[in-house]
């Protein structure tokens, strides 16, 4: 790694450790970085730090080795049993640090960490909390139990820092106490403090991590990659400490998206790709910001592929097939696919993805009844088929198809179920059919390639759109540019745009409709004859907006205009939506595409659709109606998405959508939980974590004993305990495994609750001009903070699911991710609500235990309720939760 003296002479820099090439975020940060290195060491007073010691440091090392998942070759064994092992060799090497070292926070810490991950995080409070009764206050102990208590262990860090002020765990302690309230100037101050204290290089690479994204958060990202390439290009960290603060640097610097650090970030990205032994979330980060930053061409996404085959992990078996099957039809997608599933030990896969690799494969029938079987059943009619005409159609041409493969004498069959496909816009998969219906009739099936082919480009260019590539100072693909654009003369115009660094497109969102409706007329005369291609391009630059006053504008969603439509003089109820819902849903998609104030451009999302339909419902007692998008899986990310959330449903002015395929994400941490407790010793496991009662009351007094019982903390896994329980509930009966399986369908209904929560309160509060008074009354109860009003939506829609949904301890554990991890960004909406949601639940239930305790045998008064909430059946969940709906006035 260059020295900073080195950085103007522009040096070559030395190999590092396992042949780590260290130069790049030393140069991302150029010249800046030793001014801000000058600046940030001349505001701190000196300290006297004692170092760790050397045997201390290398056992540490050790165990955080074992424990990061990377160089990792499973081949076949179960992933669950492996982190077990690495978690007890971690355990063993941290113990022998912390007997050379002893009061060392670093590997307390980590053994605090490994009991979190096996759900042991309250008896890891419990016992850091006895240690300070009789060994008395350090600051270290201090620090240990605070970090523990989540919002409420602040005062700890600052009594730490009152008895040491040389200690860095304090100071750190107090940047992420900071930074939970958006205090980043604070946690910025803090934690730089604590990079001036710290005792081993490992720490200094931990703090410098939590500088970065505190500086990034605050939009500083220059001087977070400068303080990253400050720290790399000292020499003392261990080859793995310093490749994990590497990725994350990239990951900052490819956000600034079209300047030429982003692009050196590029490139080193692939480099580390190919040549390192990366974990599964550094892999997924790379390759997700790599995605993020530009629309890889061709070339580049070969590239990507490439590198990603260098090593052998599931996270890159699985990014493989998807690059592979974004390319064209082969079968090795469907191989790296169950290689994967092997190596994690996983169920049988469903979704889009692993579809159009069965058919890649060559076995399109099979492909088409497990995506069916995995379908939810209220998507599925009476007769077992899809609700939606377009893919039941699909099913009966696949089983009416007269052999196992296309021949000349059956060849008509298949080339209907081809038809069937693109008519439901399932374009990779009659894309991957086409090629086995040339041995029938060559002829039709390069028709089949071709329409299947403007399909997929139809989407690619959206997607190219959406992502705002231009307006980033990246050049777009030649297949998105409007008409008579010279491709070279718009790249040379940016690469001349880039001297004065990365820019915004005056683009707006009717300029994006207009690009858009260019696109699809000139697709649409290959994809769909049938479609009047001039019309539809002029359709698009007129699609009807929903208007939203100041805060923005949608373009409506459609399918069909509804009553409140008709009444605003959008359009007669029950017509269908022109223009871009139209295009949509010729396409087999559904689009959410707007722009609002102050986020920088137009942005939107289009997911594959399964079902359009309207429904209608109570909650409360109060009526809900509106049109419900069932889709699976995004074919078009939004901004939101593309910087790594994970969005499975939204509301709608007249309904919501639900993506099928993200609740699989949740599905997947049932699964994971499952396979925790598998095997020898599992149900033995299982009680030890589901015996967990709460922490002790330490108070005296019963005012604050109250307080102390009804306070939310930190969840340590109390939120994966209810999953378990659920699990354990669901689990087959005597003889058999302690837990039973998670259904997508059960999950998929508590989201849906959750949005139709959303709509109870578009019936009570919409038109505005019907309900003044209960809108001007909940506007002045948020304190007209547009802030407040979203977190407090999301909290009345997640109580409403907890009235409502038929386990509402699937919502209850949703409930507590908000407050069973660390924060690490921004607050959102939904977790403050659901902080705010869980704070009254426990007092509501602290007061029935008060009042009634007999009804509550599962509960020990003496102990913190939220850690006890696993203990509890759905049906006291439920009752709990509509006593608190009763008291907000939501129930009628």
């Amino acid at each position: 790694m260059t020295s900073p003296s080195e950085l103007a002479g522009r040096a070559r820099a030395p190999r590092g450790p396992r042949g780590l090439r260290l130069e790049s975020l030393a140069l991302l940060g150029g010249a800046s970085l030793v001014a801000v290195s000058a600046i940030a060491c001349s505001s701190l007073r000196r300290v006297h730090v004692r170092p760790v010691s050397a045997e201390a440091s290398r056992a540490f090392a050790e165990a955080r080795a074992a424990v990061d998942g990377r160089g990792e070759e499973t081949g076949g064994r179960r992933e669950a049993d492996a982190a077990r092992a690495r978690r007890d060799r971690a355990r063993v090497l941290a113990r022998e640090a912390l007997e050379v070292e002893p009061g060392w926070v670093g590997p307390a810490r980590l053994l605090d960490d490994l009991d979190r991950e096996e759900l042991r995080g309250v008896e890891a409070l419990a016992a850091r909390r006895e240690a300070l009764a009789s060994d008395g206050e350090s600051a270290g102990a201090l620090y240990l139990a605070g970090r523990l208590e989540g919002e409420d262990g602040e005062p700890r860090f600052e009594r730490a820092l009152d008895l040491d002020p040389a200690d860095a765990w304090a100071r750190h302690g107090l940047a992420w106490s900071a930074q939970r309230r958006n205090d980043l100037r604070a946690a910025i101050g803090h934690e730089r403090a604590a990079i001036h204290r710290a005792r081993d290089p490992w720490e200094r690479i931990y703090f410098t991590s939590a500088l970065a994204r505190f500086l990034a958060q605050a939009d500083r990202p220059d001087e977070a990659v400068a303080a990253i390439g400050e720290r790399l290009a000292e020499q003392d960290s261990t080859a793995g400490d310093r490749l994990g603060l590497e990725v994350e640097g990239l990951g900052i610097a490819m956000e600034r998206i079209g300047s030429e650090e982003s692009e050196k970030a590029m490139r080193r990205a692939l480099d580390l790709l190919r040549e390192e032994d990366l974990s599964g979330m550094e892999v997924q980060t790379l390759v997700s910001k790599l995605q993020f930053a530009t629309i890889l061409d061709k070339s580049a996404k070969l590239e990507l592929s490439t590198a990603l085959a260098a090593r052998r992990s599931p996270a890159r078996d699985r990014l493989r097939a998807e690059l592979m099957l974004a390319a064209g039809p082969t079968p090795l997608a469907l191989g790296l696919l169950e290689r994967a599933r092997e190596d994690e030990g996983a169920p049988r896969r469903a979704g889009p993805l692993m579809r159009a690799a069965r058919f890649s494969a060559g076995e399109p029938v099979q492909a088409i009844e497990i995506w069916l079987e995995d379908l939810p059943a209220g998507l599925r009619g009476e007769d077992g088929l899809p609700r939606d005409p377009r893919l039941a159609r699909i099913v009966r041409c696949a089983r009416g198809l007269p052999g196992p493969a296309p021949s000349v004498a059956g060849a008509e069959a298949w080339f209907d179920l081809a038809d069937a496909l693109i008519a439901a816009g399932w374009f990779r998969e009659a894309r991957a059919l086409a090629g086995d219906l040339a041995h029938a009739d060559l002829d039709r099936a390069l028709t089949v390639e071709t329409r299947a082919v403007s399909g997929l480009q139809i989407l690619e260019g959206l997607d190219a759109m959406i992502a705002d590539a231009d307006a980033q100072g990246l050049p777009r693909p030649a297949s998105v540019q409007a008409n008579g654009e010279d491709g070279l003369a718009g790249e040379a115009r940016v690469r001349e745009s880039r001297g004065a660094g990365p820019r915004r497109s005056a683009r707006d969102l009717t300029g994006l409709l207009g690009e858009m409706g260019s696109l699809l007329s000139r697709s649409s005369r290959v994809w769909d004859a049938s479609i009047d291609a001039d019309e539809l391009g002029r359709s698009l630059v007129s699609s009807p907006l929903l208007e939203y006053g100041p805060a923005g504008e949608v373009v409506h969603p459609g399918p069909a205009f509804s009553a409140a439509d008709e009444r605003q003089g959008l359009g007669r109820a029950g017509a269908p939506v022109p223009g871009l819902a139209r295009a949509m849903d010729a396409l087999g998609r559904f689009a959410l595409v707007g722009e609002l104030a102050g986020s920088g451009g137009p942005d939107g999302t289009i997911l594959s659709r399964i079902l359009v339909e309207p429904k209608s419902g109570e909650h409360l007692g109060v009526p809900w109606s509106g049109t419900v998008a069932w889709c699976e899986g995004t074919d078009v990310r939004s901004r939101m998405e593309r910087l790594g959330a994970r969005v499975s449903a939204a509301a709608l002015h007249e309904g919501y959508w639900l993506d099928v395929q993200s609740v699989r994400g949740e599905l997947g941490t049932y699964r994971a939980l499952a396979a925790e407790f598998e095997g020898e010793g599992a149900a033995a496991r299982l009680a030890t974590v589901l015996g967990t009662s709460g922490l002790p009351l330490g108070s005296k007094h019963e005012e604050d004993r109250r307080a102390e019982r009804r306070r939310k903390g930190l969840g340590l896994g109390e939120a994966n305990r209810v999953r378990l329980a659920i699990l354990r509930d669901a689990a087959p009966g005597e003889g058999g495994p302690p837990l039973g399986e998670m259904k997508l369908e059960r999950l998929v209904v508590a989201t849906a609750t959750h949005e139709e929560g959303h709509l109870i309160d578009r019936t009570r509060f919409l038109p505005i001009s019907q309900h003044w008074g209960e809108a001007l009354a909940f506007l002045f109860d948020c304190g007209f903070s547009p802030t407040r009003v979203a977190e407090r939506l999301e909290y009345r829609a997640q109580l409403v699911a907890l009235c409502d949904a038929p386990d509402p301890r699937i919502v209850l554990a949703q409930t507590l991710d908000a407050v069973d991890s660390d924060a690490r960004g921004p607050t959102t909406a939904h977790a403050a609500g659901y902080a705010d949601l869980l704070e009254d639940l426990l007092i509501v239930l602290d007061e029935r235990l008060a009042a009634k305790g007999e009804d509550y045998p599962e509960l020990d008064p003496s102990r913190t309720l939220v850690h006890q909430l696993h203990r509890l059946p759905g049906s006291t969940v439920r009752e709990i939760a509509r006593r608190l709906a009763k008291q907000k006035g939501m129930v009628r």
